[in-house]
């Protein structure tokens, strides 16, 4: 029953008029910033990526390792925080949206935008969870000492 009303009231948002993104031509504008912007932090994590292996360049093992757990930790939050404000925008952009259609009640609107917060927390919890696991996997590797060199190199790819 409330899977029906989610899925009505999303239905009455999509085929609603004065929500069309489509029809007013604004949705692709939105969608194309959030495109480039998703582009320029792609391409800013490859610089930096690049830069930090080069500046791997000499030093010991030992430092290489604590580097390299740095910099994959501020990778991470540089990605969770990346996600959160492209979360912020789209949810501000459906918000206004919403306060434009009078075709919906309060309440609908409130479910919308609650399905969307849950749906964005279920996606958060798999990203760490899924994290977690390659980190964790990464991790057993590395300290298995009945593996060589080559063989943790191969089983990391």
């Amino acid at each position: 029953m409330k899977t029906k009303l989610i899925a009505l009231a999303a239905a009455a948002v999509l085929l609603t008029p004065s929500l069309s993104w489509a029809n007013e031509g604004n949705y692709q504008g939105f969608h194309d910033s959030q495109k480039a912007k998703h582009h320029e932090f792609r391409e800013n994590r490859h610089k930096e990526n690049q830069e930090f292996r080069q500046s791997l360049k000499g030093k010991t093992p030992e430092e290489k390792k604590q580097a390299r757990l740095n910099h994959h930790a501020d990778m991470v939050e540089q990605r969770k925080n990346f996600q959160a404000q492209s979360h912020e925008d789209k949810t501000s952009r459906l918000k206004n949206k919403l306060d434009q259609n009078s075709k919906l009640t309060a309440d609908q609107k409130q479910q919308i935008l609650a399905q969307r917060e849950q749906q964005y927390q279920e996606n958060s919890k798999f990203r760490e969870d899924r994290q977690k696991a390659v980190t964790d996997k990464l991790q057993q590797i590395q300290n298995d000492t009945t593996l060589t060199a080559q063989q943790k190199h191969d089983a990391v790819k």
